[in-house]
């Protein structure tokens, strides 16, 4: 079950990045600490901004605006 999530993951980033809506951002900035790591989404001004996914010492899926959690989203 883990290798099919993580083909559908892999999958998913490649065709995101393919039609340039979703790129992995080394420089786009997470406001929380512990959410700050990879970030993969839509960024603005290099803040985090639109849907995205980061993972620091915790993780987060959902809504972005300027570097915030913002809206709808999944906290683990």
């Amino acid at each position: 079950m883990a290798v099919y999530r993580s083909t559908i993951l892999v999958l998913s980033l490649s065709i995101s990045a393919c039609v340039g809506r979703e790129v992995i951002h080394h420089g786009c900035y997470v406001v929380d600490p512990f959410l700050r790591g990879t970030y993969t989404g839509e960024c603005q001004e290099q803040m985090a901004h639109g849907r995205g996914v980061t993972i620091g010492k915790d993780s987060y899926q959902g809504d972005f605006v300027r570097g915030f959690l913002h809206g709808q989203g999944v906290l683990a």
